[in-house]
């Protein structure tokens, strides 16, 4: 589908199944069978097919992008950062990241959510504002290291304090549920 809205675009259709990030969850997803089922051809196709529509997508709206961010953009190193991380994960899911593939990551899955959620938008804002201001690499590196702090931050001060109070609340109302179902089952027996 996401092939065929690239080829035949339809507004609606676009909007509402999201295509221009569905092809990184089709990897995403092929990639977590290949890790838990194995390779097979069709897999070996999806990831393939998923990664050709990546490129695509990652290159089309480049202008528009180097418009809003003010910088000039290549395709080439578009295509080769989205390649590599392809191949990164392709090496995960087969299992061959060696003495990498051993260490704790754990921390750094735990930041992904909030630097997801925090860089775009207040990523973007402070580049717009801050541009012409600060050095542009002066200004990259800030925001990378920025980020990666306050996602931190944010992981260590608030997702772990409500992820421990929305454990035991949802765990007691979990019981409660249970204890009610049960005494509606020995009512009715």
């Amino acid at each position: 589908m996401t092939i065929a809205l690239v080829i035949y675009p339809v507004f609606h259709l676009n909007f509402v199944l999201l295509d221009d990030c569905s092809a990184h969850f089709i990897a995403g997803a092929t990639f977590f069978f290949i890790w838990s089922r194995g390779m097979t051809r069709i897999r070996c196709l999806v990831i393939v097919a998923a990664w050709l529509c990546v490129l695509y997508q990652s290159t089309v709206d480049m202008y528009e992008i180097e418009i809003r961010i003010r910088n000039d953009l290549n395709p080439l190193v578009i295509a080769a950062i989205v390649s590599t991380f392809f191949v990164i994960m392709g090496m995960v899911s087969c299992r061959q990241t060696g003495v990498i593939g051993r260490a704790n990551w754990l921390w750094l899955g735990a930041i992904t959510y909030p630097l997801y959620l925090l860089h775009q938008e207040l990523g973007f804002m402070i580049y717009n504002v801050a541009y012409t201001q600060i050095n542009v690499h002066v200004l990259f590196w800030s925001l990378v290291i920025g980020m990666l702090l306050l996602a931190f931050l944010i992981h260590v001060a608030v997702e772990r304090p409500v992820a421990k109070l929305m454990k035991n609340t949802l765990n007691k109302l979990a019981d409660k549920l249970q204890n009610q179902l049960h005494c509606r089952k020995s009512a009715g027996d």
